[in-house]
C-alpha cells in the first residue's frame, strides 16, 4: 500500500491566522486590560464577546473531562483556565499517517477588572465547549453622595493641635 502525502510549499493563510491572533490579543485586551498571556504548545481556540454589560469567553474543549482535566479560577486579577486534553489512542509512530489533534497542557490567562469579584464568574460546560460570562464588566457609574447643609449653624470647629504639645499639659491647665 503506498501512503500519499501533500506537500505543501505555499501557505497562503499562515498570514492571514497570524492576523486573527493579533486581532484577538487586541481583542481581549480591550475587553480584559492589556495583560494577556498566550503559551506556547496546544492552546484552545476561544472567542470573546460582549453580552450588555458582561463578557463571554467560549473556549473549545472537545474531549476533556471537565470535572478532572480543567481547573477555572481568578487569582489576583487574572482569570486562568489551565488543564490538559489526553491523547485518546496510542499510535505506534509507524503507524501514525498524520497528526492534527493536539493534546497535553493548557493554559489561557485573562486579565479582569479589579471591581470583578470571583463570585461574578459564571462557567459551564456542554458538548466540548467551556462557556464562562464574567458579569458586570462594565464599572458602573459612580452615585453621588449627598451631605446635609445645616442652617444659620457655623462648621464645625476643627480640631488644633500645637506643635509640642501633649494632651497631659492641654488637661492640666483647664
Amino acid at each position: 500500500m503506498a501512503i500519499i502525502t501533500r506537500r505543501v510549499g505555499w501557505e497562503p493563510l499562515r498570514g492571514l491566522n497570524r492576523e486573527f491572533d493579533a486581532s484577538f490579543d487586541a481583542l481581549v485586551s480591550k475587553a480584559f486590560g492589556p495583560q494577556v498571556r498566550r503559551p506556547a504548545g496546544f492552546t484552545p481556540a476561544a472567542d470573546v464577546s460582549r453580552d450588555g454589560d458582561d463578557v463571554l469567553i467560549t473556549l473549545e474543549l472537545p474531549g476533556v473531562d471537565i470535572d478532572s482535566d480543567v481547573t477555572v479560577e481568578v487569582l489576583e486579577g487574572t482569570l486562568r483556565i489551565s488543564g490538559s486534553r489526553r491523547e485518546e489512542r496510542e499510535v505506534a509512530a509507524g503507524d501514525r499517517i498524520a497528526r492534527e489533534i493536539r493534546g497535553g497542557e493548557f493554559r489561557r490567562e485573562f486579565t479582569i477588572p479589579d471591581h470583578v469579584t470571583p463570585e461574578a464568574i459564571e462557567a459551564s460546560y456542554d458538548r466540548g465547549l467551556l462557556q464562562i460570562r464574567v458579569n458586570r464588566v462594565v464599572r458602573p457609574a459612580p452615585t453621588p453622595t449627598k451631605v446635609a447643609v445645616r442652617q444659620g449653624a457655623a462648621a464645625p470647629a476643627r480640631p488644633t493641635t500645637v506643635e509640642g504639645a501633649s494632651a497631659e499639659s492641654d488637661s492640666t491647665e483647664s
